[in-house]
């Protein structure tokens, strides 16, 4: 941010214009002929403008994001620890032995419907569409035995 003057009150002001643009239009304004006017039809030529010392990284990168030297060790830090904690240092819980138990024994059926659609597709090699067809055999000798 740039503290610019207001034009029309005469009062300063923040803004956030970037650097080029204020670097452009002083010196715009401030191009003179010999009579004391303002050249405003004739082009600028880059090679004597200011412009040519504006770097592409102003625009990309402003000056007010500079980073503290240690904030990545700080990060890596924090992180590292949190996992350490998560992952090693903390008991298990009922929601984690949940998490363990498999969809096929929570949810009734799903086991045999996948195999099914599994099947009706005849995606896989014949090792693979022999095993399917050997658990679903397996599964409705179970439904049987059950009833």
């Amino acid at each position: 941010m740039i503290l610019l003057r207001n034009i029309f009150n005469n009062k300063f002001q923040w803004s956030t214009v970037s650097k080029r643009t204020v670097v452009l239009t002083s010196y715009c304004s401030a191009r003179k002929t010999n009579a004391g006017e303002t050249e405003l039809d004739t082009p600028i030529k880059y090679t004597t403008s200011p412009a040519i010392k504006y770097k592409a990284k102003y625009s990309i990168k402003h000056d007010t994001e500079t980073r503290l030297w240690y904030e990545p060790y700080v990060v890596i830090g924090s992180l590292s620890l949190f996992m350490i904690y998560f992952c090693v240092l903390r008991e298990e819980n009922d929601l984690d032995e949940q998490l363990a138990v498999p969809l096929f024994d929570r949810i009734e059926g799903l086991e045999e419907l996948q195999l099914r659609n599994f099947l009706a597709y005849g995606a896989g090699s014949e090792e693979d569409i022999n095993k399917a067809q050997q658990r679903l055999k397996e599964i409705e000798e179970e439904k049987k035995v059950s009833e």
